[in-house]
């Protein structure tokens, strides 16, 4: 549940070097349609940032499409299948959210697990998560709860990625964890793994300096 938002302070400076477009997924809600999309709209070379459920879609399109991706980056995400204990979680929350409370309980539910436990009480990441779930709103919560449940595990096939790859996690990340990260680096061979200190799920917004300089000096 993420909009541009996240990545202000990343759009200046990619955009010294790169044409940068932001895809809507608001009305996606498979990992196929979403490469699709892409696909359809790049006709030339293309470096790809994925996050979180971004991720997954990324991993997707480089296994199958090598020929249109140059760089790829990998930030807080995984090339497995849904856990049962997080499908359970997300389908107890189609249950508990509706249209008319989703915002706030959305916020009130998901909100901890983004941040390091030292951050929780910043407002202006508090701000950030529920504005973009308000905006966002329920309709695109459904899509992407269906995409992240049914998206397919891509472990067997990370070795067919050929782009030099460079995969990020915050080294408190709740959601995407060191296991998940050294099994990116170890399955896809140009690869480099780089954890960043004092921060989680949300890494470019809660360390956006050295994570820029680590972007930067892998796509520059």
């Amino acid at each position: 549940m993420c909009d541009k938002n996240i990545w202000d302070t990343q759009i200046s400076i990619l955009k010294k070097k790169y044409s940068v477009s932001i895809p809507s997924l608001k009305n996606i809600s498979t990992v196929d349609d979403a490469v699709q999309k892409i696909v359809n709209k790049n006709k030339k070379k293309i470096s790809v940032i994925g996050f979180s459920m971004g991720g997954f879609i990324a991993i997707k399109l480089a296994i199958e499409y090598p020929e249109i991706l140059d760089k790829l980056v990998l930030i807080g995400t995984n090339a497995r299948h849904i856990s049962q204990k997080r499908k359970l979680l997300l389908e107890k929350s189609l249950i508990t959210l509706n249209k008319n409370n989703f915002a706030k309980l959305f916020y009130q539910t998901n909100y901890s697990s983004y941040f390091a436990d030292k951050d929780l009480e910043n407002s202006s990441y508090q701000n950030t998560i529920y504005s973009m779930a308000k905006k966002l709103g329920y309709k695109t919560f459904l899509n992407q709860t269906n995409l992240i449940v049914n998206r397919p595990n891509q472990l067997k096939k990370l070795n067919k990625i050929v782009s030099k790859t460079l995969i990020i996690r915050g080294k408190n990340d709740k959601l995407s964890s060191n296991i998940m990260n050294n099994e990116l680096n170890k399955k896809i061979k140009y690869s480099v793994y780089k954890e960043i200190k004092n921060s989680s799920h949300f890494v470019m917004l809660e360390k956006p300096k050295t994570f820029n300089k680590i972007v930067s000096n892998f796509l520059f």
